[in-house]
């Protein structure tokens, strides 16, 4: 199984605590771990979107800390996945001879 950017959506929304059985919504928190974990960086603004959803839907959970305990597992996992991403977008932007260089020693 390989995740799929376009489901990211529909995962966060699964974890609703009202119309979902606990099992689904678990198997939910899992896919979305996966999808940080396997997918490529350059889709780090719609992983973090659908984290963010499930965060705000898992916090409406009570007494159910599986889920939310694998869904706080990605938070780490997508930090350190989009850090890489962030550095380039420094790297592109124009700046001055000093921040190139600090840029330059950061990717050593």
């Amino acid at each position: 199984m390989f995740p799929h950017a376009n489901h990211l959506d529909r995962l966060a929304e699964r974890m609703q605590p009202e119309p979902e059985k606990p099992f689904v919504a678990y198997h939910s928190a899992v896919a979305l771990l996966d999808a940080v974990i396997n997918l490529p960086a350059e889709n780090c603004a719609g992983l973090g979107d659908a984290l963010a959803r499930a965060r705000e839907l898992a916090l409406r959970l009570k007494g159910d800390p599986d889920r939310l305990t694998v869904r706080r597992r990605a938070d780490p996992e997508l930090e350190q996945k989009c850090v890489k991403i962030r550095i380039g977008v420094l790297a592109l932007r124009p700046q001055g001879n000093a921040a190139k260089t600090r840029l330059r020693a950061i990717r050593r």
